[in-house]
Formats: C-alpha cells, sequence, structure tokens
C-alpha cells in the first residue's frame, strides 16, 4: 500500500531532463536553480440578461518558467538554433528558428521530510525568444532563463506528479525520467 503524505515541503530540483518529441530517450537538462509553473484559465458564464448565474474556470495551458545552466545542445534544440550550411562549430538562431517540442520531467526533493516528488509536463514547447545575460561585475554566473507552455497531452492533462515511497518500483521511476509518456502513468487494467 502506498504511503500516504499530508505535507510535502519543496525545496531543491533534481534530475532535471528533457525528452525531445522525435526522440525515444530523455536528456540532461543541466543545471537548474528555478523551476515555477503557472496555470491559464478560461472562464465560462452562464447570465441571464446582464447578471451572472454561474461561473467556471478550466484550464486551458500552463507557462513554465526554467532558470539555470542548460546543456548546450539542449539549448540549442529548445530555441531551434542549426549548423545547416554553416561552417563546423557554427550555429545560427533566426528567422527560420522553430523549436523542438520536449517532454519535461524533474526531481522536487523535500529535504525536511527526505521525500521526493516526480513531476512531468508532456507536452512542452519554449513561448519566447532566445535571450541571455552577462554581467561581468555580477559574483555570480547569470542563468539563462526559458518561458514555455505545457499544452495537454492525449489525455488531456498539461501535468503530472507523483511521491515516492519505499514501494516505488525502480522500473517506473527510471521511465518517468528516461521515457515519459501517457502509457508510463496509466493504470494497467488487467483482464
Amino acid at each position: 500500500m502506498a504511503t500516504i503524505y499530508e505535507e510535502f515541503y519543496p525545496v531543491s530540483i533534481a534530475n532535471v531532463g528533457v525528452k525531445f518529441k522525435k526522440e525515444s530517450l530523455s536528456t540532461a537538462f543541466g543545471c537548474t536553480g528555478v523551476l515555477s509553473g503557472e496555470t491559464e484559465i478560461s472562464e465560462i458564464t452562464a447570465k441571464c440578461g446582464r447578471v451572472t448565474k454561474k461561473k467556471m474556470s478550466k484550464p486551458t495551458e500552463m507557462k513554465v518558467n526554467i532558470s539555470g545552466f542548460v546543456k548546450l545542445d539542449v539549448l540549442r534544440r529548445l530555441f531551434g538554433m542549426s549548423d545547416k550550411g554553416l561552417k563546423p562549430g557554427v550555429y545560427a538562431y533566426g528567422e527560420d528558428s522553430s523549436g523542438e517540442e520536449f517532454t519535461l520531467t524533474a526531481d522536487i526533493k523535500d529535504d525536511f521530510d527526505d521525500i521526493t516528488k516526480m513531476i512531468a509536463f508532456p507536452k512542452v514547447s519554449v513561448s519566447t525568444g532566445f535571450k541571455f545575460t552577462i554581467d561581468t561585475s555580477s559574483d555570480e554566473v547569470a542563468n539563462v532563463e526559458i518561458e514555455a507552455t505545457a499544452l495537454p497531452d492525449e489525455n488531456g492533462k498539461f501535468y503530472y506528479e507523483t511521491l515516492l515511497d519505499e514501494d516505488s518500483k525502480k522500473e517506473f521511476i527510471e521511465q518517468w525520467h528516461k521515457n515519459f509518456d501517457s502509457d508510463v502513468v496509466k493504470e494497467q487494467v488487467t483482464p
């Protein structure tokens, strides 16, 4: 039986990975300092004349912000930088650049109670242009900031999470990080 947790204190991020749509396995993202998500909501109202009788909110997408040090190959693929037609080692970003869709997974750690929450955004794409900061007067290297949008997958979900416990299967954890898709989280019905 799975452990039931009452509280979770997110303290740190680990094992951040991206699996590009055309790939079969995930790749390490880099060193992530900040990861945040915010749901965009659409309001539906029922009115009689000018009076609102009923109102409900439906999530439509999630905005995902990532700040950290991103591996070069991952960064180039996120933003669609290409070396096509260029000298070896030269990459360019411009009008024809189009980033690849990807799945983002991560471990969120509760260091107080030694609990790990695995999270996944199954269908993500970068939603802003490439930007960077270099500040020679700073004592710290500036992080790369990436704004992305998580859209619904084939199940209509843009976010998944699970808390790990002693009963968590190693194979499940490995699949989550290496090859996350909706089959990893679907309940297996046995006849």
